[in-house]
């Protein structure tokens, strides 16, 4: 039986600088946090930052480098509102809100709904999906041939609006309430879809 292989020392080496990068990147993101919000001290900012960015999660030093940088250059980012930031900040502020720091929490910058979840980065600021679906491109439907329709999904013979998806057999599947062949619009627990009756 041969002995287990010693690590090698380019593993050593770069596990040891994932290591110091992620402890530089939460200093750096709890020293502005907590200029941010002065009365909340180093602990709590750790705290915070902990769980609005997982150490598990890949990239979790990037997200933290990308925070401090962005309060950095932005010092009101906690205060100000305003969702031209990164989606780590979201989540931040939604901590810090349910911890009862004085914080505001972005929201979509066309509807105005708070959400930790603002995907889509546009010159205004941050939007939630619905207001992303909204405003994109509209287009001719390649079944009905309707100019202007919002695509809801794309098929082989082109863009399908919402109409002609919604009567589109192939979207159909077996209520689970009522046994009838529709379009599901909500589903169970266990997946299974259930109409609109």
């Amino acid at each position: 039986m041969t002995a287990p292989s010693p690590t090698a020392p380019s593993v050593v080496a770069r596990l040891a600088a994932q290591a110091a990068r992620m402890e530089a990147a939460t200093n750096a993101a709890v020293d502005q946090v907590t200029k941010a919000l002065p009365t909340l001290n180093t602990g709590g900012a750790n705290a915070a930052l902990e769980t609005a960015v997982p150490i598990p999660v890949r990239g979790a030093a990037r997200f933290l480098e990308e925070l401090a940088e962005h309060m950095a250059t932005h010092p009101d980012a906690l205060t100000s509102g305003s969702s031209l930031c990164p989606p780590v900040l979201l989540r931040l502020a939604e901590v810090l809100h349910e911890a009862g720091h004085p914080v505001v929490r972005p929201g979509c910058a066309h509807c105005g709904k708070i959400r930790s979840d603002l995907r889509q980065l546009r010159p205004e600021g941050r939007v939630c999906g619905s207001c992303d679906a909204r405003s994109r491109q509209r287009e001719t439907c390649a079944r009905c041939h309707r100019d202007g329709q919002r695509v809801t999904a794309r098929r082989p013979e082109g863009p399908i609006c919402h109409r002609c998806y919604r009567a589109d057999p192939a979207t159909f599947e077996e209520c689970a309430d009522c046994g009838q062949l529709r379009h599901p619009v909500v589903r169970r627990d266990d997946g299974r879809g259930l109409c609109m009756k």
